[in-house]
C-alpha cells in the first residue's frame, strides 16, 4: 500500500511540475532558455503567453526580427502526436503551417506563404551577386524521422522571376530570371524538386536520396531563356552532387 501511495505522490509531483512549466508566463522561463537561444543566434523579445499558446518577437542573427505566434493543440496527445500551429511574419515574409511532433520524428504540414529575396541575401551576396523576386510556398508538407529518415514530401513552390546580377570579372552582367514553377514529391529513391517554366520546359531538378546524397541538375533551357550564351551542346548545363548528411 505504501508503494502505491509513493507512486501516486511521484506522479502528482511530476504532473504539477510539468503543468507549472507549461502554464507559467514566458517571462518566467526566459532567463532559463535565453542563454541557450542566444548561443544559437536567437533572441526573444516581448514574449507574451505560455509554452502552449503565445507570441513573441524573435530576432534571428543575419535575418532581423520576425513575429512568431504558436498554438499547441493538446488534444493531439491522445493519438501520440503534438500538433503546433505556427505563424511567422515580418516585412519580408509571411508563413503559416503546422509542426507535428510524433514518436517517429517531425513533420511540417500545409506550409503556405511567401519569402522575399532579401531573406536569401546571405547566400547570393557571398558571391557578390544580386537577386530580386519572391518565393511562394503552397501547401508544402514534409516528414523526417529522428534518425534523418526521409518521409513523405509534397507541395509546390513558385519563384516569381526577376532581375539577377552576376559578377564576371570587373563587370556585372544583368539577366532576367523567368518564372519557375516547382513541384515537390517523394518516392522510394527519396525527395525530388522539379522546376519548370511557363511552357512546362524543364529548368532545374533537385534530388535527395535516403542516404543523404543531394544532386542538382540545371538544364541548358534555363540559360537559353535567360539569353545567356553558353558554349557546347547537350541538354544539361551542369550536374553536381554533394553529400549533405
Amino acid at each position: 500500500m505504501k508503494v502505491v501511495k509513493i507512486k501516486w505522490v511521484i506522479l502528482l509531483v511530476i504532473s504539477y511540475s510539468l503543468a507549472l512549466a507549461a502554464l507559467a508566463p514566458l517571462q518566467w522561463l526566459l532567463p532559463l532558455a535565453g542563454p541557450r537561444l542566444a548561443s544559437l543566434g536567437v533572441t526573444l523579445e516581448e514574449p507574451d503567453g505560455t509554452l502552449w499558446q503565445g507570441e513573441s518577437l524573435v530576432r534571428l542573427k543575419s535575418y532581423g526580427y520576425v513575429k512568431v505566434d504558436w498554438d499547441v493543440q493538446l488534444l493531439g496527445l491522445l493519438s501520440l502526436k503534438l500538433p503546433v500551429q505556427i505563424s511567422v511574419q515580418n516585412a519580408q515574409m509571411a508563413v503559416t503551417g503546422r509542426l507535428l511532433v510524433k514518436p517517429a520524428g517531425l513533420a511540417i504540414e500545409n506550409l503556405t506563404g511567401y519569402l522575399d529575396d532579401t531573406l536569401f541575401a546571405p547566400i547570393y551576396s557571398a558571391y557578390k551577386a544580386s537577386l530580386s523576386g519572391r518565393l511562394q510556398l503552397d501547401s508544402v508538407s514534409a516528414e523526417v524521422g529522428w534518425g534523418k529518415q526521409l518521409g513523405a514530401l509534397h507541395g509546390s513552390l513558385t519563384w516569381s522571376g526577376g532581375p539577377v546580377g552576376i559578377p564576371m570579372g570587373r563587370t556585372v552582367q544583368n539577366y532576367q530570371v523567368p518564372t519557375l514553377f516547382g513541384q515537390l514529391a517523394s518516392n522510394d529513391q527519396g525527395w525530388t524538386l522539379r522546376a519548370q517554366g511557363e511552357r512546362q520546359q524543364d529548368y532545374i531538378n533537385i534530388a535527395l536520396t535516403p542516404a543523404g546524397l543531394a544532386t542538382l541538375t540545371v538544364q541548358r533551357t534555363l540559360a537559353e531563356d535567360m539569353a545567356i550564351r553558353v558554349p557546347g551542346n547537350g541538354t544539361t548545363l551542369f550536374d553536381i552532387s554533394q553529400q549533405v548528411f
